[in-house]
């Protein structure tokens, strides 16, 4: 073994295919160890990886994600999901790896993602499920985000990392949608992106779709940077009004009081008012 580390080269112990077929998730550890250690696979190991993927089908998902948290915090996961794509290990134990998959693609948007790259509070792992877990060659969009959530599901991982993982990718939808519009003057359609920019996953969105949208670039940066100012000039505690302020003016429970609710946040933070007097004024308005 040291000899092998000498040359910087990865060495299975004794015949690869049947290190494999011992324990399928050994296909995952290779793809990791050669990237975090920066080692060259050996002679015919790369070849075992592609002849032997069908050994992961047998492994736990949760292993499965374990692993593959392992590879995302790792100092280079994008030479792991280059390796582990070009020998098809993730089209088996991967959902949406099942049909071809452009890893190269995959493998370019998460060097420009991670590990250095802005994401704020977002994790390494949900930032790096929501490139390899979404469709490589789609938009986002509200079917996307659908088949998403169903391979979230099937890697059995905690609420709260599928919940974060889901914010990324809806952000990304929102904020794509906004590339190219002038800032608006409205003060709910303000604070509606005020909102968007607070959104805890918002820079992990930001840096998604920069890594995406190359075509775009100058455009969506340009849309990034007005959304960082708004919030930053935005009230950091706006005015808050109550379900009883709505409902003393005659709006019952329900979906109604909920949107009238909404836009009372988003107006606020839009600049609308900026003290009760005037949210209460302004809430007489938009009720009446």
């Amino acid at each position: 073994g040291l000899e092998d580390l000498a040359r910087q080269e990865l060495r299975a112990v004794g015949q690869p295919a049947e290190r494999f077929r011992e324990d399928g998730l050994r296909l995952l550890r290779a793809g990791r160890f050669l990237a975090a250690l920066d080692l060259q696979p050996t002679r015919g190991l790369l070849d075992a990886m592609t002849a032997e993927g069908k050994s992961i089908s047998g492994v736990s998902p949760e292993r499965v994600l374990d692993e593959v948290a392992k590879i995302l915090k790792g100092p280079n996961p994008a030479k792991a999901v280059r390796i582990l794509a070009e020998t098809m290990v993730f089209s088996k134990c991967l959902p949406g790896w099942e049909n071809p998959v452009d890893g190269g693609l995959c493998a370019d948007v998460i060097k420009s993602c991670l590990p250095s790259a802005p994401r704020g509070s977002v994790s390494p792992m949900a930032l790096g499920l929501a490139v390899l877990l979404n469709p490589v060659n789609e938009p986002p969009s509200h079917s996307s985000q659908g088949a998403l959530l169903a391979r979230l599901e099937r890697l059995k991982m905690s609420k709260d990392l599928r919940t974060t993982t889901m914010s990324i990718v809806r952000l990304r939808m929102d904020l794509m949608a906004l590339v190219g519009q002038a800032v608006p003057s409205p003060a709910v359609e303000r604070g509606e992106w005020v909102a968007l920019a607070r959104d805890p996953a918002f820079e992990a969105a930001a840096t998604l779709s920069q890594a995406w949208e190359k075509a775009d670039a100058p455009a969506l940066a340009a849309t990034v940077g007005s959304l960082r100012k708004l919030s930053s000039t935005a009230p950091l505690k706006p005015v808050e009004l109550s379900s009883k302020d709505v409902i003393n003016l005659g709006v019952l429970p329900g979906p109604a009081l909920g949107g009238v609710l909404r836009r009372a946040k988003h107006a606020a933070l839009g600049g609308a008012f900026k003290s009760r007097e005037e949210a209460l004024a302004w809430l007489a308005v938009e009720v009446g």
